[in-house]
């Protein structure tokens, strides 16, 4: 890898741990913003994508939040976590037996997540 590479890497790390912090103070416009910027630099690092649709979420933008979620899966197909959020954020847009498809495959892939009864 490059050094311009490793630097662009490094950027965005340091942007999503920042972004984690704001998240944490309840900063979330300036969490969503780092977020973006870090995806901006690394579009491939599921972590980003899957902090973005936590602040999304939060923020009650649930289909911004579902479409981050999937991205991080796509990039990291066993990403319980991922799996287990995208099935709170599509119950809160109504899509019911997506959600407990979401939570199933969180808890078929180990995850503390199991099916809810709805």
């Amino acid at each position: 890898m490059s050094t311009q590479g490793n630097i662009r890497d490094l950027n965005a790390e340091i942007l999503l741990r920042q972004g984690r912090q704001y998240q944490e103070a309840l900063v979330l416009e300036k969490a969503l913003d780092c977020f973006q910027r870090a995806k901006a630099l690394d579009p491939t690092y599921s972590a980003i994508h899957f902090s973005l649709g936590v602040v999304l979420g939060k923020l009650g933008r649930w289909g911004e939040a579902a479409a981050a979620y999937r991205e991080a899966i796509r990039l990291r197909p066993s990403y319980t976590e991922a799996y287990s959020n995208l099935g709170f954020v599509l119950y809160e847009m109504g899509l019911d037996s997506e959600a407990q498809e979401s939570f199933k495959r969180a808890a078929d892939l180990g995850g503390l997540a199991k099916p809810a009864k709805i």
